[in-house]
């Protein structure tokens, strides 16, 4: 099996979320070391970046519905944000999918 780049890794796994065939934690967590540990300078053109670092961002804000009723600011957001930033950089991204 070949190993998949930091790149393809992004689309696998937003495919794999937006399937249903990944929990929200796995995606959470794979994700965002994948975008902030595994990515080097250089491995997504701007489109990629921009759409990407949208959905880390609301990723990366991510709470359960305990979190943010007990935490109010900053404001958390929930498993539908995240799936909604998903299918929005998959939207945008749609031409680079292999």
């Amino acid at each position: 099996m070949q190993k998949r780049s930091p790149r393809e890794r992004l689309y696998w796994l937003v495919d794999l979320l937006l399937a249903n065939e990944l929990p929200m934690r796995d995606f959470l967590r794979e994700f965002e070391w994948t975008y902030t540990n595994e990515l080097r300078t250089g491995d997504l053109d701007t489109d990629e970046e921009q759409n990407f670092g949208k959905l880390f961002k609301v990723a990366s804000w991510h709470g359960t519905a305990e979190d943010r009723l007990s935490e109010p600011l900053p404001v958390r957001t929930s498993d539908e944000d995240v799936r909604s930033a998903a299918a929005q950089a998959k939207a945008a991204l749609r031409r680079r999918l292999t």
